[in-house]
């Protein structure tokens, strides 16, 4: 799109379990993904000199990447920057894993975000939202229980 290419670096392997999940991908419409695109796009060419701005960056490739209907590549954007900023992250991952099936990783996320939200910037420690989610997160796990997609997750 506009003559530069926004994807992610990390490339997905073939036989990652999150390819039996495509059928929940869903893409954005046409002028949400341009808006995503423009919101990364003006933040490609910053020269980022600390951490919190880099993660900023891929926050915005991973929104971009999620409306775009790349979950998978989203995923992975979205889980480099949460340990920095759990609040926005952690409620877009939330989403995804509840739009997956995925209801233990929610649970997950939203206890890590937790965690992480303790050592956040300032403007990145408010995690009132993701909390919300917890109680139907738990309802939806313990009734699909023998349903749930959810995958084995990792954080630093």
């Amino acid at each position: 799109m506009y003559g530069v290419s926004l994807t992610s670096k990390k490339p997905i392997k073939a036989d990652d379990p999150r390819h039996e999940l495509k059928p929940y991908f869903r893409k954005s419409s046409s002028w949400v993904i341009r808006l995503a695109w423009e919101r990364c796009y003006y933040n490609y060419a910053v020269d980022y000199d600390d951490d919190l701005a880099q993660a900023h960056f891929t926050y915005l490739l991973g929104e971009y990447l999620y409306k775009k209907g790349a979950w998978l590549e989203a995923e992975d954007e979205l889980l480099a920057a949460f340990k920095l900023m759990p609040n926005l992250v952690g409620q877009r991952l939330a989403v995804m894993y509840r739009k997956e099936k995925r209801f233990k990783n929610e649970l997950e996320i939203i206890k890590q975000a937790q965690i992480y939200a303790q050592d956040a910037d300032e403007k990145y420690q408010n995690i009132e939202k993701i909390l919300q989610r917890q109680n139907k997160a738990q309802e939806l796990r313990n009734y699909y229980l023998g349903y749930d997609k959810s995958i084995e997750l990792t954080f630093e």
